[in-house]
């Protein structure tokens, strides 16, 4: 009884695989694995590979004007509006033409670093969010409609009934600027601010 088996593998003629790693440290331990995975795959013969250290790229923090992606979006090469001279303009074509990702990125604080978190709020442009238009959803069994988070408060039906509402967050949500105090055992009462809301707690 022959007990070999044979396996055949149909390797790709070649592939593009960048590797990123997201700490600020650029000869720290996460760059180290990155690259060491990288040369393991160029080991396969098939694979070509590129390394990119988020600690020499000039990066902001996405402030959710979401004018990169969506359906208002500009048919053109990714940038961010509110800073031009953002890196992710030249990452994320690189990210495109490549056939993997390889991430790398350290723990601090019980979570990934800053540097890398506003690499990956901007991955966001990859994203593909249903799209639904406000006559699909003004109809007669809802009361209220509830659309999930952005960084303002927007009412998508504000002459119709029933109300489609992004809710807003509570640092960037502007209700005529008003504050509202809670204490326990009185009436919440309004005091205009010049800031945002705020909910105080005692």
């Amino acid at each position: 009884m022959n007990l070999e088996k044979q396996i055949a593998l149909e390797l790709p003629e070649q592939v593009k695989i960048l590797g990123i790693s997201g700490s600020p440290r650029k000869k720290g331990n996460t760059s180290a694995m990155v690259r060491y995975c990288l040369a393991q795959a160029e080991k396969m013969g098939y694979a070509e590979t590129e390394y990119l250290s988020l600690a020499d790229c000039n990066l902001y923090p996405c402030v959710g004007c979401r004018k990169c992606f969506g359906p208002d979006a500009p048919d053109a090469p990714y940038q961010c509006y509110m800073h031009p001279d953002d890196d992710m303009r030249t990452i994320i074509p690189k990210m495109v033409e490549s056939d993997g990702i390889l991430l790398g990125f350290p723990v601090y604080v019980a979570g990934v670093p800053s540097l890398f978190r506003m690499f990956h709020e901007k991955c966001a442009v990859f994203g593909s969010d249903p799209i639904f238009l406000p006559s699909q959803l003004a109809i007669e069994p809802f009361d209220y409609v509830a659309l999930g988070h952005l960084h303002r408060h927007q009412n998508l039906n504000p002459k119709g009934y029933p109300s489609i509402v992004y809710s807003g967050s509570v640092e960037r949500i502007d209700l005529a600027r008003i504050l509202i105090f809670l204490r326990p055992g009185r009436p919440a009462r309004l005091r205009r601010h010049s800031h945002a809301l705020q909910i105080p707690c005692w």
